[in-house]
């Protein structure tokens, strides 16, 4: 339970060992969810895994809504850091959006448990108060960086003329459903898909500078 004198939310600065402890309990909720499902991730049994109690858990978050959404979070954001060497180091526009495939396929790759986690929220969670946990239009921020890309790449040349929106959601429609696949078939290999996906949007994007 928070003090009193403590609004809900994170609208303090946490301290380090706060910090450590939502982390903590962010990555038993993630684990139990990806072992035995979203139906039998009870804040008793996350408190468990994480070796606390249950009111430690209900310190540091505010609900079960805010613990799911922050799982989430937690493993986007795992992904971005991942992602952002392979990206930062490319130099063309051409090169940044290949970088950009083959990484997110990695880090996918290397983390089924964490994504696995991510499909049992997103499908199969319902929020307390009913609705969505997560809108519509969510995502949004996250194809702005390949609209953006986009918009570069036709300036110089990279990529031909197209509608950077259209393409930014298409690269991310193709992205998306590697997740819940690898989930059901765990014998696709990854590496070989990622390699089919640059190939696939190269061409796709590809302008007639070289």
């Amino acid at each position: 339970m928070r003090p009193e004198n403590e609004p809900e939310g994170q609208d303090r600065e946490l301290s380090f060992i706060e910090k450590a402890r939502r982390t903590q309990i962010i990555g038993a909720a993630a684990a139990v969810i990806a072992e035995d499902g979203i139906g039998q991730a009870s804040l008793a049994r996350i408190a468990k895994r994480a070796g606390v109690s249950k009111g430690v858990v209900s310190y540091h978050f505010a609900g079960k809504d805010e613990l799911m959404t922050q799982v989430v979070l937690a493993v986007y954001e795992a992904g971005a850091h991942a992602m952002a060497p392979a990206i930062q180091a490319a130099t063309t526009p051409r090169e940044h959006l290949a970088a950009y495939l083959r990484s997110n396929v990695a880090y996918i790759a290397a983390n089924p448990e964490a994504l696995r986690a991510v499909i049992e929220i997103v499908s199969g969670y319902s929020p307390e108060g009913g609705g969505r946990l997560f809108e519509p239009g969510a995502d949004e921020p996250i194809a702005d960086h390949l609209v953006e890309l986009f918009r570069r790449g036709q300036e110089d040349g990279s990529f031909r003329d197209f509608d950077p929106l259209v393409m930014a959601h298409t690269v991310r429609g193709a992205i998306d459903v590697i997740a819940p696949r690898a989930v059901r078939h765990p014998e696709i290999d990854l590496a070989a898909y990622a390699e089919e996906l640059v190939a696939l949007f190269d061409a796709a994007t590809r302008g007639e500078s070289p």
